[in-house]
């Protein structure tokens, strides 16, 4: 720079030096960390915070409204999550718990709630993970090894490598801690998804657009809602996973490969209470459990484009299961009348049980669009074989009085199956705005049942029961469906209605002399709806009708004792179960609150087990219950809030659910009405940049009522959980976690369960790269855990072991690589 120096009259020099100021780092963020698009609700989790190189787990964990229990069930604003997918594409089969733990938190971008149809029909949710943009290219993996007292112990392998349009997994994990790698949720077991429903079938335009009507589901035994623990016993269990995912310009490859093996033993405690006026029984039983599991599945799936208009899919699973199950079981009953013993009976029974399943299935399915948009057409084919073998011995010794009696039976099933399903699909946009589609499938499934019954005599030899055997049990299915529908879609107002002409013809042999033939018929209207007045605001209303058909268990016309103390006879004669269920919903955005208020209607006429038997040994016990026609009404409303500014985040979830059925007993049918109340509340709040703490708290109250004896009975049940997370310099981390189940009993009566964990970890390394940590578990030492379920005639109260108070001392390591 050069300056006149007015002084000596002669010019000025002056040089500036660059000065480099580092200024602080800026973020700009959203206040709305929670927005809608359409149906799906995205959550971005750029405020959540884990620690280094927490899973997908942990960050779930930590989202308002968000959890992943101890058996890999993921739930998210009070619905249960069915599907993971990530970037749209399936992980593992869609296992969630395999899923989260493949993924690391500091990978996710956002998170995806969509509306989905659970493996019932009923409304569930389905959750896309997005991963950010510069960790779609890199290597990662973990390795971890605990070991404690009591003998515990835990050892973890996991590797995962990510390239542009590939994505490959591995994992093995072995433990005796109750740690699980996979999902246990047995309506997320593929064997249901895919072999029995179909996982593709054709691909329908109308279907991709909005979801179709459902069937609202409710609990029709009502016995037990409370789901009995998991975590109890011994549990020693194994399990591991191969993952690849493959995409070009042309192709897309697909597969997996999941494995698991599982032993468990547990100690059960049962007081049962029978209230059939005037007569009163009470039951005191010990159980010793001993399971053992074994689970393969492999998956394939490929998909090519033969041309621009011209797509094909082709996709194979494989499923086998091996169980082998062992129960001891002492029984002491005591019959009164009006305070007077009427009689005592003793029973011991020991159940030895092997279980085989094996099934596969293959699927072909081609989409051809035609020149026009959304003009499709598509066809599907798909064929699985599957069988049941069922070993099964069982000992029962009765004492009543002076009275003795023993008998020993065993029963050997063969039960393989067949299905062969084909379906059409043409759509035909009409105009711009008006849509027309056709579709027709056709299904046949044949079910060969060889039983053989045996009982033993006094030198243990076995010796043919015919009451126990049918050798030529045959079920065959024929379903035909025709069905036309109509979508219409504007900016704002979109309704899709449709009809289907279904038909059913089944023919069963009992034996060569006992064959007859069924056949039903049916219209199934189905309607959706919906308006947006708004960018933030959804109306929707949607009906729908659907049959079910009956299961070969319920067919079966022999005797099942697969159940303690019940012997089952299924009815040949059953049909199909029709449904109707409604929705009405209305959601909206006021003031960073998320708001959603949905009713639901259900009606399923199910027909009665006639032929239904119970042979309760000498027992005085309440007879194989069956409701028939039940109807299904609920309420629910959802809010939340939250803010990603603020240092907290709230939600809610408060449902009702009446339910009108009818209880089927040996002597009456008793028309009973239940009532369901849900409250759930939760807060996440970082108390302290460096103090971050989660609660929920569920309620759940239950009554039932019945005009026949003018009895009525209330249960409620508490479940508070509690996550707290306290970071200090040099990132060390204290972990608490309590988790607590309070029981009110039907009749009187409350026990209360309560658990905690307490963790230490402290990162080391440039890159936090190595994690050392100690943990108790079971900080309380709670040795048995508490269940309890009702009816008017029933309350059980059932305690189970579980591992007492154990320390673990343990190491991992987190290698990874980013491009």
């Amino acid at each position: 720079m050069v300056l006149a120096d007015t002084l000596l009259n002669r010019p000025l020099h002056l040089t500036l030096e660059p000065r480099v100021v580092m200024l602080d780092e800026v973020k700009i963020a959203s206040d709305r960390a929670v927005r809608h698009r359409g149906d799906t609700l995205i959550i971005s989790v750029d405020s959540v915070k884990t620690q280094p190189h927490a899973s997908a787990t942990d960050l779930l964990n930590n989202v308002p409204g968000a959890s992943v229990d101890a058996n890999g069930q993921v739930r998210i604003m009070g619905k249960t999550v069915d599907q993971v997918t990530v970037d749209g594409k399936t992980l593992y089969g869609g296992n969630a718990k395999a899923t989260l733990e493949a993924l690391n938190a500091d990978m996710i971008k956002d998170l995806e709630v969509m509306a989905a149809t659970g493996a019932e029909g009923d409304q569930k949710s389905a959750l896309n993970i997005r991963l950010k943009e510069d960790r779609k290219a890199g290597s990662y993996g973990k390795v971890e090894g605990l070991a404690g007292t009591s003998g515990t112990y835990l050892a973890t392998g996991r590797v995962s490598r990510l390239r542009p349009g590939s994505f490959l997994s591995a994992f093995v994990t072995t433990n005796n801690v109750y740690e699980q790698a996979l999902t246990s949720e047995e309506r997320n077991n593929l064997v249901r998804d895919v072999v029995f429903k179909g996982m593709q079938g054709v691909y329908s335009v109308t279907e991709s657009a909005l979801p179709r009507p459902t069937a609202v589901q409710a609990d029709r035994t009502v016995q037990n809602l409370v789901e009995p623990p998991l975590n109890v016993g011994d549990v020693v269990s194994t399990n591991g996973g191969l993952n690849f995912n493959r995409s070009g310009k042309a192709s897309e490859i697909f597969g997996y490969v999941l494995f698991d093996r599982t032993r468990q033993e547990a100690n059960r405690s049962l007081l049962t209470t029978r209230f059939l006026p005037p007569l009163e029984q009470t039951e005191v039983g010990r159980l010793t459990d001993a399971r053992q599991r074994s689970k393969l599945t492999a998956y394939f799936n490929a998909k090519w484009t033969l041309t621009p208009r011209l797509t094909l899919a082709v996709a194979s699973t494989n499923y086998l299961y091996h169980a082998q199950t062992m129960l001891r079981a002492d029984f002491a009953t005591r019959l009164e009348r009006a305070d007077t013993l009427l009689t005592t009976t003793a029973l011991r029974r020991l159940n030895d049980q092997t279980e085989q399943q094996l099934y596969t299935t293959q699927q072909a399915v081609g989409v051809y669009r035609h020149k026009r948009p959304a003009h499709v057409s598509s066809l599907y084919a798909r064929y699985g074989y599957g069988t049941r073998n069922l070993d099964q011995r069982y000992a029962n010794h009765l004492v009543r009085g002076s009275q003795q009696a023993e008998f020993r039976n065993r029963i050997d099933r063969r039960a393989p199956e067949q299905r062969l399903e084909l379906q059409a699909l043409h759509a035909l946009p009409i105009s711009r705005r008006v849509l027309a589609e056709a579709k027709g499938s056709w299904l046949r499934e044949a079910s060969p049942v060889d039983q053989q019954g045996y009982r033993y005599d006094d030198l243990g030899q076995e010796i043919r029961e015919p009451g126990l055997s049918l050798p030529h049990f045959w079920v065959e299915n024929t379903q035909q469906t025709a069905q036309t529908a109509l979508y219409y879609k504007t900016p704002r107002f979109s309704a899709l209605g449709s009809l289907a002409l279904w038909h059913w013809h089944t023919h069963r042999e009992l034996d060569a002399n006992r064959q007859f033939s069924l056949s039903r018929t049916a219209w199934l209207p189905g309607l959706f709806v919906e308006y947006r007045p708004d960018a933030v605001t959804k109306l929707s209303f949607r009906y729908g009708q659907t049959q079910a058909l009956p299961t070969t268990d319920q067919l079966f016309p022999l005797p099942d004792s697969t159940y303690l103390q019940t012997i089952h006879v299924g009815n040949p004669l059953l049909t199909s179960t029709f449904r109707h269920s409604s929705e009405l919903s209305l959601s909206t955005d006021y003031h960073s609150n998320r708001l959603t208020l949905t009713g639901r209607y259900g009606l399923d006429d199910q027909p009665v087990l006639t032929s239904t038997q119970v042979n309760s040994l000498g027992f005085l016990t309440q007879s194989y219950q069956q409701y028939r026609s039940t109807s299904t009404m609920g309420v629910t409303l959802l809010w939340y809030q939250y803010h990603q500014l603020k240092p907290y985040s709230l939600y809610g979830l408060a449902t009702a659910q009446w339910l009108d059925g009818y209880l089927i007993t040996q002597a009456t049918v008793i028309p009973l009405r239940t009532m369901v109340t849900v409250l759930a509340l939760g807060t996440k709040w970082r108390v302290t940049p460096t103090l971050s703490a989660k609660l929920d708290v569920r309620t759940t109250l239950t009554r039932q009522r019945t005009s026949a004896i003018s009895a009525n009975v209330l249960n409620g049940r508490s479940e508070p959980t509690l996550r707290l997370e306290k970071k200090w310099a040099g990132n060390f981390y204290l972990e608490g976690i309590y988790a607590g189940f309070v029981n009110r009993y039907a009749r009187g009566g409350v026990n209360v369960n309560s658990l905690l964990d307490l963790t230490a970890s402290k990162y080391l390394g440039s890159h936090d790269r190595v994690k050392v940590a100690i943990t108790v578990r079971n900080a309380l030492n709670v040795k048995n855990l508490y269940t309890n379920s009702f009816s008017n005639y029933v309350q059980r109260e059932e305690s189970v072991t579980r591992l007492p108070r154990f320390l673990m001392l343990g190491i991992s390591v987190f290698p990874e690589k980013w491009q």
